[in-house]
């Protein structure tokens, strides 16, 4: 479905990934703002919620349509053809990068409105736009009293999806859905633990050990909450890093694959030849640019894939 997306060359690969997301976050919005019936320039008039949206700030609120406007601009320059097919330079990748980042702000501001509308919730709603690195500030501070979560499918299909949810203490938590008990979970060690020397706080806070891990299913258009609350069970007060999981194994007539509970491969089983590998899963990076005399240029490139080369026999 997404190949389109991939242009020409397989570089700007997080940039690719920043345009897609923000379309599919775009799209979500105005049917959120459809369903809501909410006014198009609802927040425009509001410079404190405007004012770090690219491209609002300099354009007087009459001149832009919508409160999706901003990342509707940016979304689209992503789509240039030096932004898709990944030919741009760098500093233009950044530029591309930062307007989409900074678009955001807005629409977010439209997006939970338009939720608190539809759910019945007088306050306002947070988003955790650093769940990818198990940022979440609102769940750091709520996690022992619990929470909700909005979850929205905007295909015109039903949706099965995998929804992770970075909490900051090991444990067992249920979750409900539509006031039925869809899971009682427990926590699992965040994909990002070995990798925390290379990651530092931001304005979505800091990085958290844990996360929870939720099949949830959605119908056409479906807005369901999900209510997060710890299970009353000692297993909450548990010390970080408490019990693992059991590893898990998956395998054909051929190889044996085993998975650590943070989702990492850990190792590899040819049953035709019988060598076993151990797989060490990380954070990796080189130096690409070697200037004499200089050393290392400044080309280093992070690899953010968590891929350890495993060979084949």
């Amino acid at each position: 479905m997404s190949d389109h997306r991939s242009g020409y060359f397989t570089t700007r690969a997080a940039l690719k990934r920043n345009v897609v997301e923000a379309s599919g976050y775009l799209q979500a919005a105005r049917q959120l703002q459809l369903w809501a019936e909410q006014p198009l320039r609802l927040h425009l008039n509001e410079p404190a919620k405007r004012k770090h949206a690219f491209g609002a700030a300099r354009w007087r609120p009459e001149m832009l349509a919508s409160d999706l406007t901003p990342l509707e601009m940016a979304a689209g320059l992503g789509t240039h053809h030096d932004g898709m097919t990944g030919t741009c330079k760098q500093h233009v990748s950044d530029d591309y990068t930062l307007r989409l980042a900074t678009s955001f702000t807005l629409a977010e501001h439209a997006v939970g409105t338009a939720l608190g509308k539809l759910l019945g919730v007088s306050t306002p709603l947070a988003h955790c736009r650093g769940w990818n690195e198990t940022k979440c500030n609102f769940t750091a501070a709520a996690a022992s009293a619990g929470f909700s979560v909005a979850a929205y499918n905007p295909l015109a299909l039903p949706r099965t999806e995998l929804v992770r949810i970075p909490v900051p203490r090991a444990g067992k938590y249920t979750v409900h859905q539509a006031g039925k008990l869809l899971a009682a979970v427990g926590t699992v060690p965040a994909p990002h633990l070995g990798a925390a020397q290379y990651m530092e706080p931001s304005v979505y806070g800091s990085p958290l050990p844990f996360e929870l891990q939720v099949v949830v299913s959605l119908p056409p258009f479906g807005l369901e909450t999900l209510e997060v609350a710890p299970a009353k069970s000692a297993a909450l007060d548990a010390p970080p890093g408490g019990e693992e999981a059991a590893p898990t194994t998956i395998e054909n007539d051929r190889y044996a694959l085993t998975f650590s509970a943070a989702g990492t491969l850990t190792h590899v089983l040819n049953k035709q030849s019988g060598v076993s590998l151990p797989v060490e899963q990380d954070f990796f990076y080189y130096e690409a640019c070697a200037i004499p005399g200089k050393g290392a240029g400044p080309c280093k490139i992070v690899i953010l894939s968590r891929f350890a080369c495993c060979p084949s026999r």
